[in-house]
């Protein structure tokens, strides 16, 4: 497989807003779209440390932009004994979220759980419109399971709505790109990354086995909404 080409994101940023009077952190409440940064990651899910430097720029805006870099600062770290259900939650917890706080949502063990919840609080959104923190579902990532990967959102892409998302898969935290709106193509005709890869290949999948993350996308979890009841 050829080398895939750098991938270079736009600096501008788009600001989204939503009633976010449940959100308990301050950071979180000002939460908004944010740029992504330029990186050479590979489409199969990039497991290379990034790690997060608040000093490089001053003069942006601290709150948002210091909570993306903390979540792509786990990028890389290995769990072999968390799942990705929680390793989401307790991304969230990171971010200055108490989820022990909400009893039903620490009671959430696997994704189905999770969505469960997120349906039962009409938190589930296929808008295809994500902001800081909300969590990505995908379905059949493992076997034909639903809602068998969940990620949280670090940024959207302003000029195409792509979505940068941190998970973890196979013991390793990852980032990834998924862009509902193209499932099948994995860059644009300019090398930015529109997708990749979310399920992994055993050798015994079936013909026709989707792999790619919007492939397999199945909604967005607003959390302002998950976080309100």
């Amino acid at each position: 497989m050829p080398s895939p080409t750098p991938n270079t994101f736009s600096s501008s940023s788009a600001s989204k807003k939503r009633p976010v009077s449940a959100l308990p952190s301050l950071a979180i409440s000002s939460r908004r779209s944010l740029p992504h940064k330029n990186n050479s990651d590979s489409i199969h899910g990039n497991a290379q440390n990034h790690p997060a430097n608040p000093t490089e720029n001053n003069n942006r805006a601290s709150g948002p932009i210091l909570l993306a870099d903390t979540l792509r600062s786990a990028v890389g770290r290995r769990d072999k004994k968390s799942t990705h259900t929680g390793f989401a939650l307790a991304t969230l917890n990171t971010l200055g979220l108490s989820i022990a706080s909400d009893h039903e949502l620490a009671a959430v063990h696997r994704g189905v759980e999770l969505a469960t919840v997120a349906e039962k609080r009409s938190a589930v959104s296929h808008t295809h419109t994500a902001l800081l923190g909300d969590l990505v579902v995908f379905n059949g990532v493992v076997n034909t399971l639903p809602a068998s990967l969940i990620g949280v959102v670090v940024s959207q892409r302003p000029s195409d709505g792509t979505i940068e998302f941190v998970y973890l898969a196979r013991g390793v935290v990852r980032r990834g790109w998924v862009n509902p709106s193209k499932p099948n193509d994995k860059r644009t005709p300019t090398g930015l990354i529109l997708n990749t890869f979310v399920r992994h290949s055993d050798g015994h999948d079936r013909a026709g086995t989707r792999y790619l993350a919007g492939q397999l996308f199945a909604y967005v979890v607003r959390l302002d909404r998950l976080l309100s009841h």
